[in-house]
This record gives C-alpha cells, structure tokens and sequence, in this order.
C-alpha cells in the first residue's frame, strides 16, 4: 500500500503529541506543525480578543529539531508504507 504525505514532519496529522517530564511527573504536551495542517492547531491565549490567557501551543521549531524529526518520521513511514525502491532509495540518503 502506498499512501502519500505532503509534511514528514508530522505526517499530515498538524500536531506532534510528546511527553516531558517535569520535576517528578511525565505530562504529555501538543505542538502545532509548521505546515498548512498545523495552522488549523495554532493557539495563543494573549491574542484572544476577550478573555486573554497565558496559554498557548507551542509549535513544533520551538519543542525539536525539525529536520531530525522529519528525518525519523520519513524512515518510519517508508518503512510501514514504502516500496522495496523507495526503501533502497531512502537508505541511499540517509549514508
């Protein structure tokens, strides 16, 4: 089965979910893609009109390396869904 994807980054989903731990507990966090996808999960509390918040997600450029992670996240999709060519060319690239 082949199946495209337009951002390696978050393989189309617009989020990242990841896990931090801080102090003595592990909390999972979401940051938003730099793609057209992670536009729709943008959120910043200070720009509300009414009821302005501290809050907001982070996106994904603030929280990783963008490139590593779309490096792993392209070996792990033409892993699951790539060709024996796309798998070849692929191992090619990452030498």
């Amino acid at each position: 089965m082949s199946r495209k994807i337009n951002c390696p980054i978050c393989l189309d989903q617009g989020v990242v979910l990841y896990k931090k731990k801080i102090g003595d507990y592990i909390y999972e966090f979401a940051a938003h893609c730099t793609c057209s996808n992670g536009n729709k999960y943008r959120y910043d509390g200070q720009s509300c009109d009414k009821r302005k918040s501290e809050y907001y997600m982070p996106s994904i450029a603030e929280e990783f390396d963008v490139k590593e992670l779309a490096k792993e996240n392209l070996s792990l999709f033409i892993d699951k869904y790539g060709t024996e060519k796309t798998r070849k060319m692929f191992s090619l690239i990452e030498k």
